[in-house]
């Protein structure tokens, strides 16, 4: 009997660590094939799916300008901001100019695809719609809500994208910019790669919007401000290593720029500095290009318009390096923005 006993145990013990080992094993297979990792935390490619008609309109990204056209022709293009997105809240905006505006139909979409990875299919994370005539010109937009870059960007309570209601306000024309206008903005928020960029954290410049400045305030800052005079001596001083073809001193004033591109196209560390590199020495070098002068009366008397983007963190110099081609028309620019860190100012883009 006791033999019998200590038989039915030892079976039992069998049975339960045989029972043990296939819930190990499928554990173990699990293990091998992890839940894929979000496609914004690892090399995405974010672009904007631009596409207008009868738009005279400025497309900003996190207050940065990206493009503008008021041609009103039909418009379709898709635009790199690998280097503008932020890891965290972003607000995509679209300014429309009223007095054009003659049934404007404008959608621009946030995609992403991975990087490099041309046969993939982009996904959709946020869109903006604005089209004149309707009762709600946004219809079209991103519902507000969360969603999953783990399930194709669907609805989810859990969902790491955050998408706000859209938002319209109106312009009334200055002499920055001398008509009325709406901007159309939307705000969202998602994880990148790539952190902050410096840019998103730079002083503000102005004490009020550029765009709502006279055009007495405007003339006043560009003679007087001391803050912008620094901004004159920056660019005169990179005028000048251009003028002279010295292409080393120039690339000190792009170093911040150069290594946050080589992060967000995913570039080995250097490349974007060679890239610009050989872009400039080619056209310092070409016969048929030649550089725009700028005569020192117009830096003593900063007779160059500056600039300041919406986010109010970025300023620039307009008609600055150009490349005029001397065989037919054309030409080629060299844009440089820079933050205001306090101290001095930081070409960043």
């Amino acid at each position: 009997m006791k033999k019998r006993v200590l038989f039915t145990l030892l079976l039992l013990c069998t049975l339960g660590m045989g029972a043990c080992a296939d819930k190990r094993d499928k554990t173990d297979t699990k293990e091998e094939h992890p839940m894929k990792p979000s496609i914004l935390k690892e090399r995405p490619s974010f672009l904007l799916d631009i596409a207008c008609e009868k738009a005279p309109m400025r497309i900003y990204l996190n207050g940065i300008q990206l493009f503008e056209d008021f041609s009103k022709l039909p418009i379709s293009l898709k635009y790199p901001v690998n280097d503008i997105i932020l890891d965290g809240d972003n607000e995509l905006t679209l300014l429309i100019d009223k007095e054009l505006d003659k049934g404007a139909n404008c959608e621009i979409g946030l995609i992403v695809r991975e990087f490099n990875n041309f046969e993939m299919i982009p996904k959709r994370i946020v869109t903006l719609h604005y089209e004149k005539g309707r009762k709600k010109p946004t219809e079209g937009t991103t519902p507000p809500g969360r969603y999953s870059s783990l399930n194709d960007f669907a609805p989810s309570e859990e969902g790491d994208v955050h998408v706000g209601t859209p938002v319209i306000k109106e312009h009334k024309k200055s002499d920055t910019y001398e008509v009325d206008a709406l901007f159309v903005s939307l705000k969202f928020s998602l994880p990148t790669p790539f952190g902050r960029w410096k840019f998103a954290s730079g002083r503000l410049i102005l004490d009020k919007p550029y765009l709502e400045l006279t055009k007495d305030e405007a003339l006043a800052l560009q003679k007087h401000d001391p803050k912008l005079a620094k901004l004159y001596e920056i660019n005169h001083q990179i005028y000048k290593l251009v003028k002279a073809k010295d292409i080393d001193g120039l690339m000190a004033y792009f170093k911040e720029r150069n290594e946050e591109m080589d992060r967000a196209y995913f570039h080995t560390p250097g490349t974007t500095e060679k890239i610009l590199k050989e872009k400039f020495e080619k056209a310092l070098n070409d016969p048929d290009m030649k550089l725009w002068e700028i005569s020192e009366e117009r830096w003593k008397n900063h007779k160059i318009v500056f600039r300041v983007d919406e986010n109010n963190r970025l300023a620039w110099l307009t008609d600055l390096i150009i490349f005029n081609y001397t065989k037919g028309e054309g030409s080629a620019t060299a844009k440089m923005k820079f933050r205001w860190d306090g101290n001095t100012w930081i070409l960043t883009r």
